[in-house]
């Protein structure tokens, strides 16, 4: 865990004096304030099923009927005030039973992800499954229940916490848990597999917390890897530790759309954007870490991969948003002039631009941006999830579209 979370945990502990669930502490050291290691539980090849169907309280033949059982089970805790939902999640019983019967590593429990009662991410090999889930207990800072289960040479583990819970170098007792992003998987030169967590903690409704928790599997644990060059300027000693707003980056980035280039890895120069937050205000820009084999290496910033090369130059991303017709996106640039960028909605981004204009301006009078185009104006009128797009001819008004947001464009607040 990266000092910096620490610090954080430990600060948010005291203030806000809320029950959190810690891993089990391996007892040979539970006494040691530094170094607590977390023992994983292995999950015999042959279970006692009948001492098993004792713990759960129900008799199964299979993992589907299993869930089947557990999901009714917490459909019953479930109260509902208002037509609002009030978690209580209680998923001892998934733990239970992924912890005793090694066919759950093999099942996505896909009725209790529709449910949204657990979430699972996995590593590209199949090795790696991260469950997390919101347990209701934490107020505005989320508090996540975890799960981490692995194979290692042929036999299951289990971890009764999150993965950052595994080595806490500072005896934190307890964490808020994290939610998991997802998991990049890359090979190393020695034959190691190594898998890049993207940790996220809700420390408040407008506060979180997001980075990179990079492990290996080894001898049937989990082991906490040092493989990014330290930037000597972050005072919490870990380059990809990021705090920030959380509503920032949502509204400028169509409902969240932005959400899902955050940390982003291109598999093709093995090269992990780690985003660049300026006053706990994302930029959009990314500092680059490339991984050689053995470690990630710093090798620059710039924008993101997936954005087409023309415009990856740029201070920082001030709004993204579609019309009916239109992708818009606005850039400030280094001498602080506005560039205007659009495609056809239905293009991505890596294309080339059907328009661009620079040397556009922002209006501190009305809060809008004007681009100037072969005797066309480009208005932006920037409002959160409403910005309008109106371009004239002259004096006459030839275009006006607003914001719209689909199912697709959105994405839920991080």
């Amino acid at each position: 865990m990266s000092k910096y979370l620490q610090h954080t945990v430990l600060a948010l502990v005291i203030i806000i004096l809320i029950p959190m669930s810690g891993c089990k502490i391996n007892s040979k050291e539970s006494d040691n304030a530094v170094g607590l290691k977390y023992e994983p539980v292995k999950v015999e090849t042959h279970p006692d099923l009948s001492e098993l169907y004792e713990k759960l309280g129900f008799v199964y033949s299979s993992i589907e009927e299993a869930e089947a059982k557990i999901v009714a089970e917490l459909d019953s805790l479930f109260e509902t005030e208002d037509g609002y939902f009030i978690y209580r999640m209680n998923n001892d019983k998934l733990g239970t039973l992924i912890k005793n019967d090694p066919r759950a590593f093999e099942y996505d429990f896909p009725l209790m992800q529709e449910r949204e009662y657990v979430n699972l991410v996995t590593s590209d090999d199949k090795k790696l499954r991260l469950f997390y889930w919101d347990t209701g207990e934490g107020g505005t800072m989320i508090s996540w229940g975890n799960l981490c289960q692995f194979e290692s040479d042929g036999e299951i583990f289990v971890y009764d916490c999150g993965i950052y819970e595994i080595e806490n170098d500072e005896g934190v007792e307890y964490t808020p848990g994290c939610a998991v992003w997802r998991i990049h998987t890359l090979q190393a030169d020695n034959g190691d597999t190594y898998y890049l967590a993207q940790i996220y903690i809700r420390e408040s409704s407008n506060f979180g917390f997001q980075e990179i928790y990079p492990v290996k599997i080894s001898n049937g644990k989990l082991i906490p890897l040092k493989i990014f060059n330290e930037d000597p300027e972050n005072e919490y000693n870990n380059c990809t530790s990021r705090e920030y707003y959380i509503a920032e980056l949502y509204f400028k980035t169509n409902a969240g759309e932005g959400w899902d280039w955050l940390y982003s890895f291109d598999k093709e120069n093995q090269t992990l954007y780690v985003p660049e937050v300026i006053d706990l205000e994302f930029t959009d820009r990314y500092n680059l870490y490339q991984f050689n084999g053995k470690k990630f290496e710093y090798v620059g910033k710039n924008g993101g991969f997936w954005l087409h090369p023309d415009i990856r130059e740029y201070k920082q991303l001030e709004l993204l948003f579609c019309t009916e017709d239109y992708r818009i996106r606005i850039d400030r640039m280094d001498d602080d002039t506005y560039r205007y960028t659009s495609w056809r909605k239905n293009k991505p981004m890596s294309d080339m631009p059907d328009l661009i204009i620079p040397d556009g301006i922002y209006n501190e009078d009305d809060g809008n941006f004007y681009f100037e185009n072969n005797g066309y104006t480009y208005c932006i009128e920037p409002d959160a999830n409403n910005s309008q797009l109106t371009v004239w001819h002259g004096h006459k008004e030839i275009l006006h579209q607003k914001q719209i947001i689909t199912d697709d464009d959105s994405s839920e607040a991080n």
